[in-house]
């Protein structure tokens, strides 16, 4: 099911709610860090999960993020040379374009899913989160940015086959 069979509400629904989690992520891991500091430098008392909360929440806000940055095109990508082409060629490599990263994406998914099951038995020693806490944001960042990609290859998709119909009836 690709993002235009979602109904406009509910995407801008899911939009708003990664936003809103990326934002709070954010927020938490400012005030998590400035805690650590404070703790660490003013009290030389560094919390010992000081090293770890931050990394995961970083990580999970990364994860989670790379979806909405998908979706919004915001992906670094070279265009110069492609912009210079005729529509249809720049839509035709669009769409492999998109089609390769869907191909990345599922497989970084897939080999992550075992990853996430081996560290499911071993505890992060500073705050006894299995590690799979961690580990668990690939394969669900992965299966975000997998979706909104399915949404940008339909989208190029069209546009690709609009630019070819005028020389096809030509």
């Amino acid at each position: 099911m690709s993002d235009s069979n979602v109904p406009a509400r509910a995407r801008g629904r899911i939009d708003r709610l990664l936003f809103g989690v990326g934002a709070l992520g954010l927020m938490l891991t400012t005030v998590v860090m400035m805690y650590v500091v404070v703790m660490r430098y003013a009290f030389n008392k560094p919390p010992i999960w000081s090293e770890e909360v931050p990394k995961t929440l970083f990580v999970w806000l990364t994860f989670l993020c790379g979806g909405l940055a998908t979706k919004w095109g915001l992906n670094v990508r070279v265009s110069f040379v492609v912009e210079r082409l005729r529509p249809s060629v720049r839509y035709a490599i669009e769409v492999a374009m998109h089609l390769l990263v869907l191909v990345m994406l599922i497989v970084v998914c897939i080999y992550s899913l075992p990853m996430v099951q081996l560290h499911a038995q071993f505890p992060v020693l500073a705050t006894g989160w299995p590690r799979s806490v961690l580990s668990l944001a690939i394969p669900v960042g992965c299966a975000l940015m997998t979706w909104f990609q399915f949404g940008l290859l339909r989208r190029a998709l069209r546009m690709y086959l609009d630019a070819r119909e005028p020389a096809a009836s030509g």
